[in-house]
């Protein structure tokens, strides 16, 4: 037994786990910086790419807004797992992204 986790119930976790993993399909995330919008899906797949035309103005800034924009929404996504996977499971599992191949 590992905490309150007993090997009895990994196979439940699993089952668990493949579902998540369907449900992160329909999950959304959205990070938004500087006329930069980007979305995501729980799979930490890009759905939709925003950008205003103002923001287009300065290449090199708007090579950043995008590259900060995408880090942060990737960070948002991964703790968005998180908590769905202790919801969903009762466990809290820190690196669940990875078990799910994020």
């Amino acid at each position: 037994m590992l905490g309150n986790f007993n090997l009895g119930q990994f196979g439940k976790v699993l089952d668990d786990l493949g579902r998540l993993k369907e449900e992160l399909r329909n999950l959304t995330v959205e990070s938004e910086d500087g006329g930069v919008c980007i979305t995501f899906n729980g799979l930490q797949e890009v759905q939709r790419v925003r950008i205003a035309p103002e923001a287009a103005s300065n290449i090199g800034r708007l090579e950043a807004t995008v590259a900060n924009c995408f880090n942060r929404g990737s960070l948002k996504v991964r703790e968005r797992v998180k908590e769905e996977a202790a919801r969903l499971t009762g466990l809290n599992l820190p690196d669940i992204a990875n078990l799910l191949n994020l």
